[in-house]
Order: structure tokens, then C-alpha cells, then sequence
């Protein structure tokens, strides 16, 4: 009987560790496009969510399936991919911004990019990336 309450208590140990490393689950993301007449592009949500995805398994938190934050791109500007290759910064900057809102807070996170090579799918990888690191933090 000895033998069992030490693996019983063993495997609590191991199990609330675990569960201090992971730091439980983070608010899957509600996206919705709240710019105004900008020009909407259809890969830029997913790629979002990706990302921020991607940044939680890293850390090895989990998206929860039942709490949501709510995000709303509010800046978007992207430069056509040919003109942004041909003429770079000349045609100025890419744009991303995002509002946050969890439990009744509000975050903002945004990143531009004027570089002829990297066009929105780098800012969506590291607006994603930010936007996890804004929730991990809110949801510590």
C-alpha cells in the first residue's frame, strides 16, 4: 500500500509541474476587419491565426476552444507584391494593426515593413507572434 501512495503522490507531483511549465491555455482569436475602406486581403487572417498558433505550441500552451479574445485589424496597407519588388521603399510601407480585446482590456500591436523582399506574410508572422506574447502575458 506504501508503494502505491508514493506513485500516487509521484505522479501528482510530475502532473501540477507540468501544468506550471504549460501555463494553461490561451483565447482563441476572433478576427474581423475593422479599417475602414482599406483593401481586405483573405490570407491575412489566417495567417494571423497561424502564427499565433504556432507561437503557442512552441511555448507549449494550448488554444482554448471555448474562450475567445476579440481582435480587429484596424491598420492594413500592403504595396502590390510587383511594385514592392521592382521599387521597395519607394512605394512606402506595408502596415499591420491590430486592437485586442480580453476580459475587458485592450492591447494594440502593429509592425510595418518597408522591405522589397519580405511583404505581408512576414508582418503577419510577427503581428501573430506579438499578439501571443500580449495574451500569454494577460493570461498568466
Amino acid at each position: 500500500m506504501n508503494k502505491v501512495n508514493s506513485q500516487v503522490k509521484l505522479f501528482l507531483v510530475l502532473f501540477l509541474l507540468s501544468l506550471s511549465v504549460q501555463g494553461g491555455s490561451l483565447p482563441k482569436l476572433n478576427i474581423t476587419w475593422n479599417c475602414g475602406a482599406c483593401t481586405h486581403n483573405a490570407k491575412v487572417i489566417p495567417l494571423i491565426r497561424q502564427a499565433y498558433r504556432a507561437e503557442a505550441q512552441s511555448s507549449g500552451r494550448s488554444i482554448s476552444s471555448s474562450e475567445t479574445a476579440e481582435v480587429e485589424i484596424i491598420d492594413f496597407r500592403q504595396r502590390n507584391p510587383g511594385t514592392r519588388v521592382m521599387l521597395g521603399i519607394m512605394v512606402g510601407k506595408d502596415r499591420l494593426g491590430l486592437r485586442i480585446t480580453y476580459k475587458d482590456l485592450e492591447y494594440y500591436t502593429s509592425d510595418t515593413s518597408a522591405n522589397a523582399i519580405q511583404g505581408m506574410n512576414h508582418l503577419c508572422a510577427a503581428v501573430g507572434a506579438e499578439t501571443y506574447q500580449q495574451l500569454a502575458w494577460a493570461t498568466k
